[in-house]
């Protein structure tokens, strides 16, 4: 649940601090943001930007979300859950365009949106090592911030590599048909 304006307490998860560290675990430290201009950041982006192209489905990125933030309210100590629509280079990625939204002059400055693309980068190696569905939307995230800055070769470069990674992700078939390529999920068979 995004905590925005108008909120009833009742619609915020129980046995939850949010307002505390559990959303910003992976944010970069100097890039300070509150719990509520994170939850209006991707709101926007969510409203104004994700339906243009539909990259990321804010219902799941929201559920997976929760459950790799929020491993540790069943009491597991172990590594956070892998999830399939959610990272923290995803996380990353997408506030770097999200920030753009922000009312806050300071927030919406390229040298601060930038902190997030540096620490996106940081888990781009580890998250493309084993890729699953938010690595390849983090790296078109990462090509649509790029080319929003107009660097349009990094864009594509990022972009090119949105398109060549669905074929190393697992149980994602690529699917020829007369309008051209299209991807979707399958089933694993053995």
């Amino acid at each position: 649940v995004l905590i925005l304006p108008g909120l009833r307490d009742d619609q915020i998860v129980p046995h939850c601090s949010c307002t505390n560290a559990c959303w910003a675990s992976f944010l970069p430290p100097d890039a300070p943001i509150t719990r509520l201009e994170h939850d209006q950041l991707l709101d926007r982006l969510f409203v104004f930007y994700s339906p243009w192209c539909l990259r990321v489905i804010p219902e799941f990125f929201l559920r997976d979300m929760f459950a790799y933030t929020h491993a540790h309210l069943g009491g597991q100590t172990s590594p956070p859950p892998t999830t399939t629509h959610y990272s923290p280079f995803l996380h990353l990625c997408i506030l770097a365009v999200a920030t753009a939204f922000s009312d806050d002059p300071e927030v919406s400055n390229i040298n601060f949106r930038r902190r997030f693309v540096d620490a996106a980068k940081v888990l781009m190696e580890q998250e493309c090592a084993h890729p699953s569905i938010s690595a390849v939307q983090g790296l078109s995230m990462l090509g649509s911030y790029y080319s929003g800055l107009g660097e349009q070769t990094l864009g594509f470069v990022y972009f090119g590599a949105f398109c060549r990674t669905p074929k190393a992700v697992p149980h994602v078939v690529i699917v020829s048909s007369p309008t051209g390529m299209s991807a979707r999920l399958s089933q694993a068979r053995e």
